[in-house]
């Protein structure tokens, strides 16, 4: 099973017998598909998670083109590619923190900008089944800061869980920037009052610069010219 996620893997597809996924439904423009995952529907090519053959693609490319006003020929293929969305795997980080989750988060916050997509106290989940002590009600049980595509997300770990080894060195944040002045804003904002451990600078591969913040965390700025974004 292959999926299809370019125009030329799509015709070098075609031409095969090889069997293809199809793209998920357009969601541009407010194009929803009714009873998508209906009872009534769940048998065919609109499921999400089944697996289909060369004539269901056939199918989506005719409902959707007629959909989106694409054309059978070439060009209308393309069209139809190019306005389909590809459902992708996100990866966001997520720290543990001892105790300070908010403090730091509101130090990323005045870095990055933006407004916290969300923020869970241990005494919004509090209950009979989930006792939380006094002294931790109003801890961060999860708090979301969404930057760009990605969002990082934190929580304070609860003391009866021991504490988190804040020298650790097994992973680090890394930021690809846009420019080499957004990568000096980001490699000064967050490394204040931290330790810097590679000064941002021209290197073989990039303008690249490596810090440990002032609550622990590892972070990589880099910015490379190179690569289009």
């Amino acid at each position: 099973m292959v999926y299809s996620d370019s125009f030329e893997n799509y015709l070098a597809l075609r031409s095969s017998k090889v069997r293809i996924l199809p793209p998920p439904p357009i969601f541009e423009k407010g194009f929803r598909t009714k009873n998508m995952v209906g009872a009534k529907r769940r048998g065919n090519f609109l499921r999400f998670r089944r697996r289909y053959n060369l004539a269901t693609w056939n199918k989506v490319e005719r409902v959707y083109g007629q959909k989106v006003g694409c054309s059978n020929g070439i060009f209308g293929k393309i069209k139809l590619l190019t306005l389909i969305i590809k459902i992708m795997a996100t990866i966001n980080p997520h720290i543990n923190f001892n105790g300070n989750a908010e403090e730091a988060f509101t130090f990323y916050k005045s870095v990055f900008g933006g407004e916290f997509a969300k923020i869970i106290r241990f005494k919004d989940i509090a209950s009979l089944e989930f006792p939380v002590a006094e002294n931790e009600a109003s801890k961060i049980m999860h708090i979301a800061l969404p930057i760009g595509k990605n969002i990082l997300m934190a929580n304070d770990v609860p003391e009866s869980m021991g504490r988190v080894n804040e020298m650790e060195n097994r992973s680090k944040i890394s930021i690809s920037a846009e420019s080499k002045e957004e990568a000096d804003k980001l490699f000064n904002g967050l490394s204040a009052g931290g330790q810097i451990e590679i000064p941002i600078a021209d290197s073989p591969g990039s303008y690249f610069g490596m810090f440990r913040d002032k609550y622990g965390i590892e972070w990589m700025v880099d910015f490379d010219p190179k690569i289009q974004r």
